[in-house]
């Protein structure tokens, strides 16, 4: 799929009245990938992700990795 930029500029050029075949020239994509951008929506940006539930033990296991530890073992 084509990233943001490329969609806004294909639906705009067809939104001119440029047809499919002269878009696909000009951006060098083919028709069924020109057709998908200008008949679907605009992929929408996804929201900030809350952190999981790792988070609070990240700082120690930078830590260990740091140290050098690559296993899960935990000697007792």
């Amino acid at each position: 799929m084509l990233n943001a930029e490329k969609q806004v500029m294909t639906k705009d050029l067809h939104r001119q009245g440029v047809s499919i075949s002269e878009i696909t020239r000009r951006a060098g994509h083919g028709r069924k990938t020109v057709r998908a951008v200008i008949y679907k929506p605009l992929a929408v940006v996804p929201a900030e992700r809350t952190p999981g539930k790792i988070a609070p033990f990240l700082p120690y296991l930078e830590k260990r990795v740091g140290a050098g530890v690559t296993n899960a073992y935990k000697p007792y």
